[in-house]
């Protein structure tokens, strides 16, 4: 009898201690990561698949492309950290986590500028960001109607920093599609470090 009550006392904790020790089914994961610096790309989004079997790809320096199919990869090169917490029974440790991992670090401001004049009223130099869209990725064309402005995109997505990476785009075409443009990005966080990055040089038609 006192073996079989062990045994049904086991039985009706093992659920248990796997929900709290994040055991499969929930992935293992770290829980934070932190950001180390940033990169910037630019790349297109096709309607049909490329050689690699993708529908997105970077694009080369000085390419000239479809203005409409055009997007800015934001990447964030980060550290992931695993950070202890308690489990159950009470001392237990574990240092994955169900959830996506999310930086420790927040966002403050965001400035998209532009390397080259973009039209009148935006010269080069000049941020841009009144006109920039953003998404938190673009691997298929339908994802494009999923972008908001970058305002809207900043208020709906707060200031954590939920994935190490986002996309942008620019609403308005330039008023000198023929030039080259590039763009720079200047992020900063809240604890005061700023880290910027540049694209390379594009082409529209």
């Amino acid at each position: 009898m006192k073996r079989f009550t062990l045994l049904l006392f086991f039985t009706l904790l093992m659920p248990v201690v796997s929900f709290f020790s994040c055991d499969p089914p929930c992935s293992r994961q770290p829980k934070y990561f932190d950001i180390n610096g940033m990169r910037l790309n630019n790349f297109i989004v096709s309607r049909t698949e490329f050689a690699s079997g993708r529908f997105t790809r970077e694009t080369e320096e000085g390419e000239t492309v479809s203005f409409a199919d055009h997007c800015v990869s934001v990447n964030f090169d980060v550290t992931y950290a695993r950070r202890e917490a308690g489990g159950f029974p009470p001392g237990t440790a574990f240092a994955e986590s169900c959830i996506q991992p999310s930086s420790r670090e927040k966002a403050d401001t965001l400035f998209v500028i532009t390397r080259n004049a973009w039209d009148a009223t935006h010269p080069a130099g000049d941020t841009i960001n009144d006109m920039v869209e953003a998404a938190p990725y673009a691997s298929r064309y339908e994802d494009l109607k999923n972008f908001r402005s970058l305002m809207n995109y900043r208020a709906y997505h707060g200031s954590w920093l939920s994935s190490p990476e986002f996309v942008f785009r620019v609403s308005r075409e330039p008023e000198r599609k023929d030039t080259d443009h590039a763009f720079r990005l200047v992020f900063r966080l809240q604890n005061g470090t700023v880290y910027t990055a540049e694209t390379g040089s594009i082409r529209f038609r």
